[in-house]
């Protein structure tokens, strides 16, 4: 398992969605080079003057950004979820009827996963590290997932193409299905051993709402 987390550190570079502008620009790059650096050595290993180092700055200038290094690891895994959040989506709207919707937000939250760097590089002891500390914004996500999941199951609902009494209820098992896979396996198996996985869940999931 550290072979294959080192081997997807060493093959994506993490970097963070960027602005524009040059404050944000600069904040970003923090943002990425913490990402990396918790992925090779943790979160309690990696400092402030760690990221610094890397960055080629002076430990200071990253208090012009972060208060410290718990508000910048939280940034950093806010940035995965919204990154997430917004590829789920992209490929939602693009889908033409509720059953590939649900589809196509299974397959851009596990493609998100995937090509993270960042998602794809955290182990066991790393994951551990990120919930106390990240907890709130994980359970933020993980709400607005579901009010996604769940306003393509009532428009499933709807037009009777999902038999579903329990829309909300529902919307939360499907979501968190996906996710509570995704997040126990990144970073512990490889994309290749994952997809499978993924694809009988997701089945089980259609098959169990179709109304037909």
């Amino acid at each position: 398992m550290r072979h294959q987390r080192e081997h997807a550190v060493r093959r994506t570079t993490v970097t963070a969605r960027t602005s524009g502008e040059p404050k944000d620009e600069k904040r970003n790059h923090f943002i990425g080079i913490a990402m990396n650096l918790i992925c090779r050595y943790g979160v309690r290993k990696t400092t402030l003057e760690d990221v610094a180092k890397a960055a080629g700055c002076a430990p200071t200038s990253l208090y012009y950004y972060f208060r410290n290094k718990e508000q910048l690891v939280r940034e950093a895994v806010a940035e995965l979820f919204r990154e997430t959040l917004q590829h789920v989506q992209i490929a939602v709207d693009a889908a033409s009827n509720p059953e590939e919707q649900l589809v196509a937000a299974w397959r851009a939250q596990t493609l998100t996963a995937q090509q993270s760097g960042f998602a794809m590089s955290l182990d066991a002891a790393t994951k551990s590290e990120l919930i106390p500390i990240a907890r709130d914004i994980l359970a933020d996500f993980e709400q607005r997932y579901a009010a996604i999941i769940e306003r393509i199951l009532s428009r499933g609902a709807s037009t009777k193409v999902f038999r579903v009494k329990d829309v909300k209820s529902t919307a939360k098992v499907l979501s968190y299905g996906v996710s509570a896979l995704l997040f126990h396996m990144v970073g512990e198996a490889s994309p290749d051993e994952i997809a499978p996985l993924l694809q009988i869940l997701g089945n089980l999931m259609i098959y169990g709402l179709k109304a037909t």
